[in-house]
């Protein structure tokens, strides 16, 4: 018998005999106390998200359909945050909110025209009708969207709401 041969049926039967001497429970513990040792090390750097709510008015009316992008622009960063405008009010829970930081924000309406943009039958009869391309503009000028001048702070505090009164007319 080789020493290869023999150191691994010593290492077998070391194995073995472990094994049947401990009990299901036992196992348990070591596997829960090596996952909590390796698993559970450092802090998790994840940003902190707060709960936002607010309004949004354009040409004093509530914007009726839309979205509001909440975006970092302090050094460390982070993610956007967006939610949906619906009847000129948004909310973001802590789950999704923006991070702690001072933020550009972008709005924009996203229903404009007199149909859904994916009613492929609507946009063909309104081609038909006009002769054009129904696809208008949107509303919300770009001061408020793509180049956008808006900022929020956000801190810490639970209950913070922000009002954006938009105006189409400069």
């Amino acid at each position: 018998m080789s020493s290869d041969s023999a150191a691994s049926d010593l290492v077998g039967q070391v194995f073995t005999l472990i094994a049947n001497r401990l009990n299901g429970l036992s196992i348990l513990v070591g596997a829960v106390l090596f996952i909590t040792l390796v698993g559970g090390c450092g802090k998790s750097d994840a940003p902190v998200r707060v709960p936002v709510t607010g309004t949004v008015t354009l040409d004093e009316s509530p914007l009726l359909i839309g979205l509001i992008r909440f975006v970092p622009t302090d050094e460390k960063g982070g993610p956007a945050a967006s939610a949906r405008i619906v009847g000129g009010e948004f909310e973001f829970s802590a789950a999704d909110g923006p991070v702690i930081a001072n933020h550009r924000v972008e709005i924009e309406a996203t229903d404009y025209q007199d149909f859904s943009i994916d009613d492929e039958a609507a946009f063909a009869a309104e081609v038909e009708r006009t002769g054009a391309s129904p696809v208008a503009t949107n509303p919300v000028p770009a001061i408020y969207n793509s180049q956008s001048t808006l900022t929020a702070n956000v801190s810490g505090t639970n209950d913070q709401s922000f009002t954006f009164n938009l105006k189409t007319e400069q």
